[in-house]
């Protein structure tokens, strides 16, 4: 009777053979290890390389099955070299149910620029988080390439898409030329949330862009110092900017037209060349207790409503371009 505890077992490696050898007649019946330049263990050499096959699955199947509190570094030194290198590899991999959640955290390692654009369409990369070793890391602007129409997005989302969640504060430097060049971008049902304290400063275009039924959420985050908007948002979005730092934009803090609705109490539009708060064509933006002031006092500047805006400038600091609660052609501004 064979003893099955003392037979010897196959030694798996994680090789994934191409094919599969099949038996031929006249081949000496021999077991044991496999050694097929001395005609021996023949009848095993199949086995053993399904075996390994297997082997192999199994050890990728377990890698798919991400779990909670999972760790990546990017940058010299790090598990990836870049941003896109390591959602690549994730996202690949199926994120397993945690009680109470979990999130992959992708770490930037200090020192590292941001040479790439991170562009995700139809894919719910939201499980993941950008972090960094940094007080802030910096995005070389001349590697920012025309992406979805006119844009040129560091970060953008798009066909109902979720761009992992960024909780990195970003700079972008100024070489390469800043038209056009955004921070943030949501558009198409994409979604996108920026945490307290990150985001993208000095973006040479909009600081965060949202369009076409895109949703954002950069409550508390920074977008300060954009050549352009602060924050653009238009054709239907939805943006929860509760806090956000938006001052010194080179146009306005706030823009937001065709029916985009906007929560941005006590946001930060100050500083900006043109318009703290700019809300025409349907918009909605609930900006109470809004620093608007372009600069040391009042102005009409300051919070402008065009072609039916609604803005809620309860307690706001900053003048307006019609007088307040009162319905006008552009609209109307409670305060």
């Amino acid at each position: 009777m064979v003893d099955e505890v003392s037979v010897p077992r196959f030694t798996e490696t994680n090789e994934y053979p191409a094919t599969i050898p099949m038996l031929q007649n006249g081949w000496p019946p021999t077991g044991g290890p496999v050694n097929v330049a001395g005609d021996q263990g023949l009848l095993n050499w199949p086995l053993q390389l399904l075996t390994n096959r297997t082997h192999n699955l199994d050890n990728r199947l377990n890698e798919m099955a991400l779990k909670a509190g999972n760790l990546v570094t990017v940058g010299a030194g790090g598990d990836y070299p870049s941003i896109n290198a390591a959602l690549s590899d994730l996202s690949e991999r199926r994120p397993a149910y945690a009680p109470g959640g979990f999130m992959t955290e992708i770490r930037l390692l200090s020192g590292f620029i941001m040479a790439e654009q991170v562009l995700v369409s139809g894919i719910n990369l939201g499980w993941m988080t950008i972090t960094g070793e940094d007080a802030e890391h910096f995005i070389d602007r001349s590697y920012l390439t025309q992406q979805f129409g006119l844009r040129y997005p560091a970060f953008g989302v798009l066909d109902g898409g979720f761009l992992p969640t960024i909780n990195c504060l970003f700079t972008m430097m100024q070489n390469g030329d800043g038209t056009d060049r955004s921070g943030v971008m949501a558009g198409n049902s994409g979604g996108a949330r920026v945490m307290t304290d990150a985001g993208v400063r000095n973006a040479g275009g909009n600081g965060a862009d949202v369009y076409a039924a895109g949703t954002l959420d950069i409550s508390n985050a920074i977008f300060t110092g954009a050549g352009e908007y602060g924050l653009n948002a238009g054709g239907g979005t939805r943006v929860s900017a509760l806090r956000a730092n938006l001052a010194n934009a080179g146009v306005a803090g706030i823009r937001a037209q065709y029916g985009a609705t906007i929560q941005a109490s006590q946001v930060d539009c100050s500083g900006a060349g043109v318009n703290g708060i700019d809300c025409r064509d349907g918009a909605n933006i609930n900006a109470d207790n809004a620093q608007c002031r372009l600069g040391a006092s009042d102005s009409s500047a300051d919070i402008q409503v065009l072609r039916g805006g609604i803005v809620n400038a309860a307690s706001a600091i900053g003048g307006t371009n019609i007088t307040p609660n009162t319905v006008a052609y552009n609209g109307i501004i409670f305060k």
